[in-house]
């Protein structure tokens, strides 16, 4: 999805009317046209102003020639210097963010539109690494100095491994290895010490992954104000994760709780909101050639546009669906739905008592 919306297609309706007037605000709109740009020059009487002098200029081209209408030649003999206007929005733009880079990134990140990756510790698609690892360490040196122990596990060791070394989403490998070593208890109970140390480990990545889903820590000071505007809080919230998704302690503090764990636990069901915060955080770096003028724009896109509900900014209007909560002292993002890309398909509105994070 191109920037905030694409330039004509946001008005939804069951006749849309194309005229001079929507022609010349689509060409003074700036680059990655918002809808509330476009929708404030729609408005603007300066516009309407020059649609009517190009009317006039047309009608009376065509008084002398009809044909002149088709004719690119003839039509540009017409002055349309006025079209080159770029200033006319920038009147209505609140003040831009405070200038922010991430001193850590050692080059440019372009966001790469795939939300997924910078996410995949809460995926849960397959067993990582690290949590194999883990599993590993936790049996640290209990073989140590135990011939007896070792050998009775190297009797195992075959069986073992092939439920250890499985490529599965971590709850279904997980609950493969505990059935695995819950049958061995019976089979073996001398191994007891050994599978008393995988449980110990499978029970310390059950830990590793729930702290990716808690929100203890605060990274992103300008979130931490309750009392930020909706306009302020999404444009810093969609700075920020541009900026630090590549390091996923810090990004992962920018959703909630309960957003995450929906992610974690039906990582299919979410791919529209994963898809979603693509396209959300994607809007910065089209900005980025002039950072304050493009968080002005953010800003504006988004003016008025949140209400405020208990802890929650949100916002609901087929267009988008926004929720960002404060959750253990700053905001994060809960609920996330963006007009369809392909069919222009709505989001449902939801009316602010439903909206909830629990």
């Amino acid at each position: 999805m191109d920037h905030l919306l694409y330039g004509l297609s946001h008005l939804q309706a069951e006749k849309l009317e194309l005229g001079l007037v929507s022609t010349v605000a689509a060409a003074l709109c700036p680059a990655h046209c918002g809808y509330q740009e476009y929708r404030y020059l729609m408005q603007h009487p300066e516009v309407h102003k020059i649609a009517a002098r190009i009317e006039e200029q047309l009608s009376k081209l065509v008084a002398q020639d009809r044909s002149a209408i088709l004719d690119r030649n003839k039509l540009s003999t017409l002055d349309w210097s006025a079209m080159q206007q770029r200033g006319i929005h920038q009147q209505a733009l609140p003040e831009p963010l405070p200038a922010y880079q991430n001193d850590t990134l050692t080059e440019y990140h372009y966001f790469s539109g795939r939300s997924d990756r910078y996410l995949s510790p809460l995926l849960d698609r397959n067993v990582s690494p690290t949590a194999q690892r883990m599993i590993q360490e936790n049996m640290g040196d209990i073989f140590n100095n135990n011939p007896e122990l070792s050998e009775l596990f190297s009797q195992q060791r075959d069986a073992f491994m092939a439920q250890f070394r499985a490529r599965l989403p971590w709850p279904e490998y997980r609950q493969q290895l505990v059935a695995y070593i819950k049958s061995q208890r019976e089979v073996e109970p001398r191994l007891a010490p050994v599978w008393n140390k995988i449980d110990e480990g499978i029970a310390l990545v059950d830990s590793y992954h729930q702290s990716f889903r808690q929100n203890q820590r605060q990274p992103f000071a300008a979130l931490t104000n309750r009392d930020l505007t909706g306009d302020m809080v999404i444009s810093h919230w969609i700075r920020y994760a541009h900026q630090h998704a590549p390091q996923f302690e810090d990004y992962n503090q920018l959703f909630s709780t309960n957003l995450k764990s929906k992610i974690a636990e039906q990582p299919e069901a979410n791919a529209s909101t994963l898809y979603n915060i693509n396209t959300l955080i994607a809007v910065y770096p089209r900005l980025r050639g002039s950072d304050g003028t493009g968080t002005a724009r953010l800003r504006f896109e988004y003016m008025d546009a949140f209400s405020r509900v208990g802890d929650q900014l949100w916002l609901s209007n087929g267009i988008d669906h926004i929720v960002f909560l404060y959750e253990n002292g700053a905001w994060r993002l809960d609920q996330i739905c963006r007009i369809a890309a392909d069919s222009y398909q709505l989001c449902p509105i939801i009316p602010a008592e439903t909206i909830s994070s629990t």
